[in-house]
């Protein structure tokens, strides 16, 4: 599996350059992510999950932005689902070359824990960034996005990565 996922993702990065010619690169007001993720909760000993992704980007230069980030992960073992959530805001410095746009984002706010009858919220921290091509004029390819989340519950300091790819839609300033 993760053979598969790195020769994956090596395809992608090596095809984005020639993807890169083309589109003028406008810069619209704001942009909605929508994707899938996979999310490694407890990078060293801990558990697997899938889910989605959401980002509402406002952007307010041609290199950065406001973003707010949320996601929500799942894992279903003896018939009880697991659910993670993230919900964090943050700046996010983009690097655009034609068609082509690499962030880097430092994110903060919150994380829960959802199991049958209890519910654990905790501070969050995540440090990440991401490439995405430009399909039109509408819409990216979002490639990859990948971040290091860190929670803070009870004392004690946890590290999760989160991976995701998906449609970027983007909408232009409305002309006055």
């Amino acid at each position: 599996m993760k053979r598969c996922l790195v020769v994956l993702v090596l395809g992608l990065l090596m095809a984005a350059p020639a993807a890169a010619q083309g589109f003028p690169a406008a810069v619209p007001q704001t942009e909605v992510f929508v994707g899938a993720s996979y999310y490694r909760a407890g990078v060293t000993n801990g558990l697997n999950l899938a889910g989605w992704q959401a980002a509402f980007d406002y952007n307010l230069h041609k290199h950065a932005s406001v973003v707010l980030d949320l996601g929500g992960a799942y894992k279903r073992s003896n018939g009880a689902t697991l659910a993670l959530y993230q919900y964090m805001i943050g700046p996010r410095l983009k690097a655009r070359r034609g068609r082509v746009t690499a962030f880097a984002e430092g994110l903060f706010g919150g994380d829960a824990a959802h199991v049958p009858n209890h519910t654990r919220g905790a501070f969050a921290v995540g440090f990440g960034g991401g490439l995405d091509v430009s399909a039109g004029r509408i819409v990216s390819i979002l490639i990859l996005q990948v971040d290091s989340i860190h929670d803070h519950t009870e004392g004690i300091w946890g590290h999760s990565l989160r991976v995701g790819a998906g449609l970027v839609f983007k909408f232009p300033k409305p002309s006055v």
